[in-house]
């Protein structure tokens, strides 16, 4: 697949490029982002079978593959980075900047793949593709605040958020002051949001999710003085980020007490009815409708939430047995 011509739109005036990575052949689902700087960089991969769409684009803005310093993953789930082995061949220059918790599964991916696949299911493979190691010497771990200077006025700070998943970094870039949080500070469902008011909800998937630490990262991302949020689910919008890191954590907050209500918090079906019952009543509160594409999409969001719902009343209910 191709990409199209309204799934690359810069945000405007800095040279960051938005290209829709057609997850599951669905568009405005996953993105990565091309900071078209002095030594130039690729933000996300997406699964391995995004790669074509990766390297139309770089041509698009006229960046050569050679030229390319660094590849950024905010994680290593692997519709963040399960593609990263496969574009760093492409791109031979290019450092893999990750999270040290993340770093040894890039360079071997089989239990990230053993993962992925209990989350997943058979459809592991379809949704994100082959995944290729990425060799040891082309990984770099960042120390939490460290700055890697693009040029141009884009020096990006690396920054250690936990809340998604303990391997998870944000990138700050200081001069066009646009964040990228990854995942931890939740999900922009683009066909529910306008411009003045984006529709996010958090991902809670397994199995490091936690509400306290989630709303910590999100405090400490809406202190940084960001403009604008690129997100990776989906797209780069300017909004009120203080604002943004209320409503994910008031929402994390939520969906925890909407598992803790199911019939059996530990059974993740159990949790997903709760769940999308939540989901429907915070649509109607915003006086949003969910249908077609989209009511599919958020209910394949519920079930990946609810298995790390579950997973966190598992840990708590170890965690106080561990305590007797």
């Amino acid at each position: 697949m191709t990409s199209t011509p309204d799934c690359l739109y810069d945000l405007s005036p800095r040279d960051i490029v938005t290209i829709d990575l057609f997850d599951g052949g669905e568009p405005h689902r996953t993105c990565a982002y091309l900071v078209k700087a002095p030594r130039p960089a690729v933000i996300e991969t997406g699964g391995s079978r995004a790669r074509p769409l990766i390297l139309e684009a770089l041509a698009a803005a006229g960046v050569a593959k050679e030229d390319v310093a660094y590849i950024f993953v905010t994680h290593v789930h692997l519709d963040h980075a399960g593609g990263a082995g496969a574009l760093a061949e492409e791109l031979p220059h290019a450092r893999v900047v990750v999270h040290a918790r993340g770093a040894s599964h890039l360079a071997d991916p089989s239990r990230l793949l053993e993962g992925t696949r209990m989350v997943h299911g058979p459809d592991a493979e379809r949704l994100f593709g082959p995944v290729s190691p990425v060799p040891r010497e082309r990984l770099h771990v960042p120390e939490d605040g460290e700055v890697i200077d693009l040029g141009g006025g884009h020096a990006i700070e690396c920054l250690d958020t936990p809340g998604h998943a303990f391997h998870h970094l944000a990138f700050f870039d200081r001069g066009a002051r646009v964040l990228w949080p990854g995942d931890v500070m939740g999900i922009r469902y683009v066909a529910l949001s306008t411009a003045e008011r984006p529709y996010v909800l958090p991902s809670t998937a397994p199995n490091q999710f936690d509400p306290d630490i989630m709303a910590a990262t999100c405090r400490r991302l809406a202190g940084l003085g960001a403009e604008a949020v690129a997100f990776s689910h989906f797209g780069a919008a300017r909004l009120d980020v203080r604002a943004l890191a209320e409503r994910v954590a008031e929402e994390a907050r939520r969906f925890v007490e909407a598992g803790r209500g199911a019939a059996d918090p530990l059974d993740a079906d159990a949790v997903l009815a709760a769940l999308l019952d939540h989901v429907r009543e915070d649509l109607a509160r915003h006086g949003l409708t969910a249908g077609g594409a989209v009511e599919a999409q958020l209910r394949f969001d519920a079930a990946i939430n609810a298995k790390g719902v579950a997973a966190y009343f598992q840990w708590l209910r170890k965690k106080t047995q561990g305590a007797e």
